[in-house]
């Protein structure tokens, strides 16, 4: 998946601003937890320290006076205190509590220590506290009491007993609860204006980039008016300008083209039209002049002496020749006009090969070649028979002239719903420095075999075309040639009658 420069640029801002704020939060909200509780556990021992402070007095000044440490524990439980809990020697002296009904005895712990613990009922969190009396003369002193001789005295054999205290922690449970949304609240506003600010450097820094690369989009899919709208005053800016110069001269340099080309269109169709008009308008003095030389050869009216035969004869020759090239521009000008159009019928492929060796048999039986034939004797196909035998007629005329000794073999055969056709020979072969270009017009495979233009090859690549098919070749220096192409036995695809 492809993200935009938008998104590179946005998405990671965020992410590094959230993972900032959470880290940010988790670390808060631990340390105020922890803060809360180092308070709370502080406010205990202080509590702890003045209660035993009191008790300590109470049994220096007026030992067993119960009813005074009853009084204080009811005093005490209150607020965030849920139970007191004051043992000497063994002895409950005093307890109160809010949701514990029987505290059990503990034994006396050397120092001041604290559980975190959750209440059966609800599963409140609370602090049990236990602050021991071992070391009285330490309390006093620490609550700043005067310690006199007899005070001294009195307590000079220690104290056993403790200070149990329980403290919720509910409150400080509402406090982080307040701390906890107050950054959330702090961190969605840091991640929303991380958003605004990410916006803002992404419009002020890569808007413009985006601008640009939107107008090269737009310019390259064909929108010729596209062009980027920068004013960033910076080197995008500059390169901006340079893509509007570039997209000015293109559309410039492509209207300048497509004048040309319309220009080249209209001298080639003028060169068609004038081709096919030529070509037409001379076949009917050279029909003549070959009428002519047909009668002094059959002298009718006429006696000739052998030079005199010899004159009408070449006359004859030249002007079958001169036949066939106007026949072979007529036909090109209208392939390259489109005008050419299909007449399409069932035909014999065996009929069509016999008729178009037939009529070279005499060229190859002058040269010594051997016309090899291979032909389906079932396969029919519907195609335009004239056509179609000016395409083998060209590939074996072709054939046979470039051939100096062997043979030339015509194949015929069906193939999977194809009719295909193939014309090889054992000549010289085509050389590579032409074979590029070989069906192009006026495109002769070599010069030195004999008369012609070069458009017997361009003109059956176009039937063949026409035809529905494809026209190939593959030929080997000094080894010879082999062209082949196949037709659709049903017809070309996109047939239409009288095409």
């Amino acid at each position: 998946m492809r993200l935009s420069l938008r998104y590179k640029f946005i998405l990671p801002f965020i992410l590094f601003t959230v993972v900032l704020t959470v880290t940010f939060g988790v670390t808060a909200i631990q340390r105020l937890t922890y803060e809360l509780r180092v308070q709370y556990e502080r406010q205990g021992e202080q509590l702890a320290l003045h209660t035993a402070g009191e008790v300590l007095e109470e049994q220096v000044l007026n030992l067993g006076h119960d009813n005074d440490l009853g009084l204080l524990a009811r005093n005490l439980v209150a607020g965030d205190v849920i139970y007191l809990q004051i043992v000497l020697n063994g002895q409950v002296l005093a307890q109160q509590s809010r949701y514990l009904v029987n505290l059990p005895l503990v034994t006396t712990p050397a120092r001041v220590v604290v559980y975190h613990l959750l209440t059966p009922s609800n599963g409140s969190p609370y602090l049990d506290l236990i602050h021991p009396l071992n070391h009285p003369l330490g309390i006093l002193s620490r609550l700043g009491l005067v310690v006199t001789p007899e005070v001294k005295r009195r307590l000079q054999g220690g104290v056993d007993g403790y200070i149990r205290l329980g403290i919720s922690l509910k409150r400080m449970e509402v406090e982080i609860n307040r701390g906890s949304l107050l950054l959330a609240a702090l961190s969605l506003g840091l991640m929303i204006l991380s958003i605004l600010v990410g916006w803002g450097l992404y419009r002020m820094i890569l808007g413009p980039v985006e601008r640009l690369s939107e107008a090269m989009r737009e310019f390259g899919a064909g929108n010729s008016r596209a062009r980027a709208l920068v004013d960033s005053g910076d080197e995008i800016e500059s390169l901006a300008n340079e893509f509007n110069a570039m997209a000015n001269s293109i559309v410039h340099q492509r209207d300048a083209l497509r004048q040309t080309t319309d220009e080249l269109e209209r001298a080639n169709q003028a060169k068609t039209i004038f081709l096919a008009t030529m070509s037409h308008e001379l076949r009917t003095p050279l029909h003549s002049i070959l009428g002519y030389a047909s009668l002094l050869l059959d002298e009718i009216n006429v006696k000739l002496n052998k030079a005199g035969h010899q004159y009408a004869g070449a006359i004859q020759r030249s002007g079958k020749h001169l036949l066939v090239l106007i026949g072979n521009l007529l036909e090109f000008s209208k392939l390259e006009a489109g005008a050419e159009r299909l007449h399409l019928t069932e035909q014999r492929a065996a009929q069509i090969v016999a008729e178009v060796v037939e009529n070279q048999r005499p060229l190859a039986e002058e040269k010594g070649l051997r016309v090899e034939v291979e032909v389906e004797s079932s396969l029919t196909l519907r195609t335009d028979e004239t056509k179609l035998k000016q395409v083998l007629l060209n590939l074996l005329n072709n054939a046979i002239k470039y051939t100096s000794k062997g043979s030339v073999n015509i194949v015929a055969k069906a193939s999977e719903g194809f009719a295909y056709f193939s014309v090889a020979d054992t000549g010289s072969g085509i050389g590579p420095e032409v074979r590029a270009q070989l069906f192009e017009p006026f495109t002769r495979a070599s010069d030195s075999a004999g008369p012609g233009v070069g458009l017997g090859l361009a003109v059956s690549k176009g039937y063949v075309e026409l035809l529905g098919g494809t026209l190939s070749f593959e030929s080997i220096t000094g080894q010879g040639s082999h062209f082949w192409f196949r037709l659709p036995q049903g017809g070309p695809e996109d047939e239409t009658a009288d095409r």
